[in-house]
């Protein structure tokens, strides 16, 4: 049995906004590479942006998306690891620094060795509970410990950081990660359909 850390005292579900993250429009995006969008929210805004460059993108968010939906995505992504992942808007909305450090942890497991992680946070006035969730408030800088304990090189440009060189933990817990019960239960509804079907 393990013991499972998925859940985060505030919901952060609805903290999805329905528009593609600035630095997603700064970042120097090559053609024919795929993306993993991290807590990507509920809307394809992302994905359809970086489809006009030419990157393939997929949304994984155990709050805005299906279990199914997420099992398929996370399946597509440990079949051939994306280049680049993002987490846009992400860390800044979990107030549970262990739930926070999985996010980051699950980005370096799974983007490719020489890729490239993107972290855009969002720093609210005061920290606490809003009227949609939870809020750091905290600077962008102040994300970087928790992001070297995962990347070896870990900078600030153009207000959003670029991770990269993941440090390879031994095998990951699927039982101790952010996106652990989403996962278990898309697989679980898919194997049921498929052996129903």
């Amino acid at each position: 049995e393990h013991n499972v850390r998925f859940s985060q005292k505030e919901t952060s579900a609805d903290t999805s906004i329905k528009q593609v993250a600035a630095s997603m429009k700064k970042i120097p995006w090559v053609p024919g590479t795929r993306n993993l969008d991290l807590g990507g929210g509920k809307y394809d805004l992302g994905v359809e942006f970086l489809a006009g460059h030419g990157v393939e993108s997929r949304v994984f968010d155990p709050f805005n998306r299906a279990p199914e939906h997420n099992a398929e995505v996370m399946a597509w992504a440990k079949q051939n690891p994306p280049d680049t992942v993002t987490v846009m808007n992400v860390l800044n909305v979990i107030d549970d620094d262990a739930a926070m450090e999985n996010v980051i942890r699950q980005a370096a497991e799974i983007v490719k060795p020489d890729g490239d992680v993107y972290f855009q946070v969002y720093k609210a006035d005061k920290p606490g509970k809003t009227a949609k969730g939870y809020q750091r408030a905290q600077d962008t800088r102040e994300y970087i410990p928790y992001i070297r304990r995962h990347f070896q090189d870990v900078e600030v440009t153009k207000g959003y950081i670029v991770a990269r060189m993941p440090l390879k933990p031994e095998a990951v817990d699927l039982g101790k990660t952010w996106f652990e019960s989403s996962v278990v239960r898309g697989i679980q509804n898919l194997t049921q359909s498929k052996g129903s079907g």
